[in-house]
Protein backbone atom coordinates (compact mmCIF):
# COMPACT_ATOMS: atom_id res chain seq x y z
CA UNK A 1 0.00 0.00 0.00
CA UNK A 2 1.21 3.28 -0.96
CA UNK A 3 0.58 6.46 1.55
CA UNK A 4 1.31 10.09 0.69
CA UNK A 5 2.45 11.93 3.29
CA UNK A 6 -0.26 14.26 3.18
CA UNK A 7 -2.64 11.78 4.46
CA UNK A 8 -0.49 9.70 6.85
CA UNK A 9 -1.76 9.85 10.25
CA UNK A 10 1.64 9.70 11.88
CA UNK A 11 2.15 13.02 9.93
CA UNK A 12 -0.82 14.24 11.12
CA UNK A 13 -0.29 13.80 14.80
CA UNK A 14 2.77 15.85 14.55
CA UNK A 15 0.94 18.65 12.55
CA UNK A 16 -1.27 18.69 15.65
CA UNK A 17 1.56 19.06 17.96
CA UNK A 18 3.69 21.47 16.19
CA UNK A 19 1.52 24.10 14.24
CA UNK A 20 -0.48 25.31 17.37
CA UNK A 21 2.86 26.65 18.27
CA UNK A 22 3.33 30.20 17.89
CA UNK A 23 6.99 31.14 16.81
CA UNK A 24 6.58 34.95 17.44
CA UNK A 25 6.41 33.93 21.14
CA UNK A 26 9.59 31.56 21.06
CA UNK A 27 11.25 33.66 18.64
CA UNK A 28 13.53 35.72 21.34
CA UNK A 29 14.36 32.35 23.14
CA UNK A 30 16.41 31.53 19.71
CA UNK A 31 19.20 34.24 19.72
CA UNK A 32 18.40 37.05 22.35
CA UNK A 33 17.81 35.21 24.97
CA UNK A 34 18.29 31.12 24.45
CA UNK A 35 17.77 28.30 26.51
CA UNK A 36 20.61 26.22 25.42
CA UNK A 37 23.93 26.28 27.31
CA UNK A 38 26.82 28.21 25.59
CA UNK A 39 25.00 30.90 23.95
CA UNK A 40 22.82 31.25 20.99
CA UNK A 41 23.04 28.67 18.12
CA UNK A 42 24.08 29.81 14.51
CA UNK A 43 21.15 30.38 12.30
CA UNK A 44 20.46 30.90 8.90
CA UNK A 45 17.52 31.95 7.86
CA UNK A 46 16.41 32.47 4.24
CA UNK A 47 12.96 34.10 3.21
CA UNK A 48 11.17 34.13 -0.31
CA UNK A 49 9.93 37.79 -1.03
CA UNK A 50 6.94 35.85 -2.92
CA UNK A 51 6.06 33.66 -0.35
CA UNK A 52 2.29 33.23 -0.43
CA UNK A 53 2.12 30.45 1.91
CA UNK A 54 3.89 32.22 5.43
CA UNK A 55 3.04 35.29 5.79
CA UNK A 56 5.73 37.79 5.06
CA UNK A 57 4.68 40.09 7.93
CA UNK A 58 4.54 37.35 10.61
CA UNK A 59 8.34 36.32 9.18
CA UNK A 60 9.37 39.82 9.35
CA UNK A 61 8.09 39.44 13.25
CA UNK A 62 9.28 36.92 13.78
CA UNK A 63 12.78 37.85 12.58
CA UNK A 64 12.52 40.89 14.39
CA UNK A 65 11.79 39.30 17.50
CA UNK A 66 14.75 37.19 17.22
CA UNK A 67 16.78 39.41 16.81
CA UNK A 68 18.11 37.88 13.43
CA UNK A 69 21.64 38.80 12.28
CA UNK A 70 22.15 36.48 9.44
CA UNK A 71 19.07 36.57 7.16
CA UNK A 72 19.07 36.32 3.23
CA UNK A 73 15.83 37.71 1.22
CA UNK A 74 15.53 35.96 -2.33
CA UNK A 75 13.62 37.46 -4.73
CA UNK A 76 12.35 36.13 -6.55
CA UNK A 77 11.49 33.37 -4.72
CA UNK A 78 8.49 31.45 -3.22
CA UNK A 79 7.25 29.02 -0.30
CA UNK A 80 8.95 26.14 -1.81
CA UNK A 81 11.93 27.55 -2.95
CA UNK A 82 14.24 24.86 -1.37
CA UNK A 83 12.98 21.81 -3.08
CA UNK A 84 10.33 23.08 -6.11
CA UNK A 85 12.31 24.97 -9.07
CA UNK A 86 9.17 26.39 -10.95
CA UNK A 87 6.02 27.70 -9.11
CA UNK A 88 4.09 30.74 -9.84
CA UNK A 89 2.66 33.79 -7.65
CA UNK A 90 -0.68 34.79 -7.59
CA UNK A 91 -0.91 38.22 -5.57
CA UNK A 92 1.12 41.78 -6.26
CA UNK A 93 3.73 42.39 -3.83
CA UNK A 94 4.61 42.59 -1.34
CA UNK A 95 2.11 39.52 -0.40
CA UNK A 96 0.07 41.63 2.28
CA UNK A 97 -3.04 42.65 3.08
CA UNK A 98 -5.20 43.68 1.33
CA UNK A 99 -4.02 40.98 -1.07
CA UNK A 100 -4.05 42.17 -4.91
CA UNK A 101 -4.47 39.49 -7.56
CA UNK A 102 -2.15 39.69 -10.76
CA UNK A 103 -4.22 39.57 -13.81
CA UNK A 104 -2.30 36.80 -14.74
CA UNK A 105 -0.08 34.30 -12.45
CA UNK A 106 3.17 34.96 -12.80
CA UNK A 107 6.01 32.33 -13.38
CA UNK A 108 8.86 32.37 -10.54
CA UNK A 109 12.12 30.17 -10.89
CA UNK A 110 13.29 29.70 -7.49
CA UNK A 111 17.23 29.83 -7.06
CA UNK A 112 17.41 26.56 -5.26
CA UNK A 113 21.11 26.46 -6.81
CA UNK A 114 22.16 29.63 -4.66
CA UNK A 115 19.81 28.83 -1.70
CA UNK A 116 22.03 25.34 -1.31
CA UNK A 117 24.96 26.91 -1.75
CA UNK A 118 24.78 29.02 0.86
CA UNK A 119 23.34 26.49 3.08
CA UNK A 120 26.83 24.43 1.88
CA UNK A 121 29.21 27.56 2.95
CA UNK A 122 26.82 28.21 6.32
CA UNK A 123 27.87 24.91 7.62
CA UNK A 124 31.11 24.52 6.39
CA UNK A 125 31.87 27.85 8.42
CA UNK A 126 30.15 26.21 11.25
CA UNK A 127 31.61 23.56 11.38
CA UNK A 128 35.05 24.73 11.17
CA UNK A 129 35.82 24.90 7.63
Amino acid sequence: MQRHLVFDPIIDLARWVLEPVDPLALAPYLLLDPVREGGAAEILFQVAVLDEVASPLATASMLAASGAARVTRYDPAAHGMLEVLNQTSKYEPPVLPPFVLRPAEVPVVNPIVEEHLEIREFVAEALGG
